[in-house]
């Protein structure tokens, strides 16, 4: 049911118990969430893609953005009782990287994780700092991992595989998204995956010159 069937059973208000009144204010929060970040995304990458926006990089703490990012996503997991762990290994230095940028690319990978994972299980986000290759972000999920002729599509706009078409909904264009960005930032981005046994994403960022 879309948003508009749910805002109308509101404002009807008949039949509608509390937990059914609170069900649809969900589902439109929901919605009104996916439409938002999904508006965000692609005006955010039609202006790279025609080189009218310069991305701007400046010195950020990435170790601050990821907390936020999983604290905003928190909620999100909660509701598929899903456990967001964050682990840091080294200190790590400031990035020349741009704050909205770094924070949707983000996102969309730890969401990517909260859908494909399933109920009461763990995603693993973490932080490593290493002398040459400067900092590592990491997003490992549960989930039931990518078929092995899928791999080299998944960053593809508008790539769904199969079977993930007939199981979870989505436009295709997260990863390709995060991937842009990522790279317009000068980052990496990477994943290692076993089909059945979960993915885990890879993104390397390069010491602040």
């Amino acid at each position: 049911m879309s948003v508009k069937g749910y805002s109308e059973r509101i404002v009807e208000k008949r039949f509608l118990t509390p937990e059914k009144y609170q069900h649809c204010a969900a589902v439109i929060r929901e919605c009104s969430n996916s439409l938002n970040s999904l508006t965000d995304e692609v005006l955010f990458l039609s202006r790279l893609e025609t080189d009218e926006y310069p991305l701007p990089l400046v010195g950020i703490c990435l170790e601050e953005i990821t907390r936020d990012v999983i604290s905003l996503l928190a909620q999100q997991a909660e509701e598929k009782e899903i456990f967001i762990d964050f682990e840091k290994t080294g200190n790590i230095p400031k990035m020349r990287l741009n704050t909205t940028a770094l924070k949707l690319s983000l996102s969309n990978l730890i969401e990517n994780a909260i859908k494909y994972s399933p109920k009461n299980s763990d995603i693993c986000v973490s932080l490593q700092s290493q002398e040459k290759l400067s900092a590592i972000v990491k997003v490992k999920d549960s989930g039931p991992g990518i078929p092995e002729k899928d791999i080299g599509k998944i960053f593809d706009k508008f790539y769904r595989g199969k079977d993930v078409k007939n199981n979870t909904k989505g436009t295709g264009i997260g990863l390709y998204v995060a991937k842009i960005l990522i790279e317009a930032m000068g980052g990496v981005i990477g994943v290692e995956t076993e089909d059945g046994n979960g993915s885990c994403f890879s993104v390397v960022f390069q010491k602040m010159k």
